[in-house]
């Protein structure tokens, strides 16, 4: 129980973190001076032979690309598993880190960093959080989460720190490409470790709630991967 609550108060201080940065982002005029030192940094250590690469990466965690992985590791899931739950988690996940990035960018209305940064193509959508990082780090952690959920502490914890470290390339080669500030960046990290958590534990309430209303043939397929006991039913005397 005390690690539930733990798990929430982490959520909503990295929520409220987010919704802090993200009002100061709305009033100030430019980045932070992390920002533009570390975009400085990128600009300054840039090569023509890495280009090709960090664009191919940054490519690779595209949207429509998270989208498209999403789909086929829950289709994986569900044909493991026989049942939906895992999968659910996982794509409810992306999901919800997606719905909030995106209203998160709407009402900050952060424009990108300046055109004179941008490598290939300008992007020219808000900035304040990255959808790239967002999207990539959701699949990766909800990912992770679900795919070790019956593991040990350490293989938990190398799945976890994996899933950081993929998350941590997409946010190097959005930086690199020069379309996003460190902020926008850290702040996708923050929506995706909310949703991973949060959202495995509402999507088990709503399926054990579901299980519990559906017909006997369909609540095999509705689970929760943790083991079910079995109904004991009286017996009758005649």
């Amino acid at each position: 129980m005390a690690s539930v609550w733990v798990r929430r108060l982490a959520a909503v201080l990295l929520l409220a973190l987010v919704g802090i940065v993200g009002v100061f982002v709305a009033f100030h005029s430019g980045p932070f001076g992390v920002d533009q030192a570390v975009m400085n940094w990128m600009v300054a250590h840039r090569s023509a032979s890495s280009m090709s690469v960090i664009s191919l990466i940054s490519d690779a965690f595209g949207p429509v690309m998270v989208v498209m992985w999403t789909v086929a590791i829950a289709a994986v899931l569900v044909m493991r598993d026989r049942n939906v739950g895992r999968a659910a988690a996982v794509l409810a996940g992306v999901a919800c880190a997606g719905v909030v990035t995106e209203v998160a960018k709407v009402l900050v209305a952060r424009p990108r960093p300046p055109m004179q940064y941008h490598l290939a193509t300008a992007e020219m959508t808000y900035s304040y959080p990255s959808g790239h990082v967002t999207g990539t780090c959701a699949l990766a952690l909800m990912t992770a989460v679900v795919a070790t959920s019956a593991a040990s502490r350490r293989v938990r914890t190398i799945a976890i720190a994996s899933a950081v470290l993929i998350g941590a390339a997409a946010a190097f080669t959005r930086l690199y490409l020069g379309v996003h500030w460190f902020s926008d960046v850290l702040a996708a990290f923050a929506v995706a470790a909310v949703a991973a958590l949060v959202v495995p534990g509402l999507v088990d309430a709503v399926l054990v709630t579901l299980r519990e209303r559906l017909p006997d043939r369909l609540p095999e397929w509705i689970d929760t991967n943790r083991p079910r006991t079995a109904t004991v039913h009286p017996t009758r005397v005649h």
